[in-house]
């Protein structure tokens, strides 16, 4: 599902147009290796097992103001239109799997830092 989400949400090739998506992501994969048992626990929390690399998708708001005009709630919402569609391609999926959250009015995908882990730090 992460990847239908993705190819509808970002610019694969020159002939894509940026005005034609409501926004923009990209994609990171965290690596179980360099990550280690970082990674085992942010995917505990998120309900999933196994010891595999973990796609993720990104979005970065450039804006000083994010929060003008409610614009992180046009961003998620854009995004939660998106993924509803999705879902219906993989019925056995529900938007919890999505692991949203709601924090005040805005919708949130997740929020993670990993830049203070490191193999040292967490295995």
């Amino acid at each position: 599902m992460n990847s239908r989400i993705f190819q509808r949400l970002s610019l694969g090739s020159k002939d894509d147009k940026a005005q034609e998506r409501p926004l923009l992501l990209t994609s990171t994969s965290l690596a179980q290796q360099a990550y280690g048992e970082c990674l085992d626990l942010f995917k505990r929390r998120l309900g999933l097992e196994g010891d595999q690399d973990l796609t993720v998708l990104v979005t970065v708001t450039m804006s000083p103001w994010p929060t003008a005009n409610n614009f992180i709630k046009v961003i998620a919402d854009e995004f939660e239109k998106v993924a509803r569609e999705e879902i219906q391609v993989s019925p056995k999926l529900r938007l919890l799997d999505l692991i949203g959250f709601e924090l005040g009015f805005w919708r949130l995908t997740h929020i993670c830092f990993f830049s203070e882990c490191s193999e040292e730090k967490c295995g």
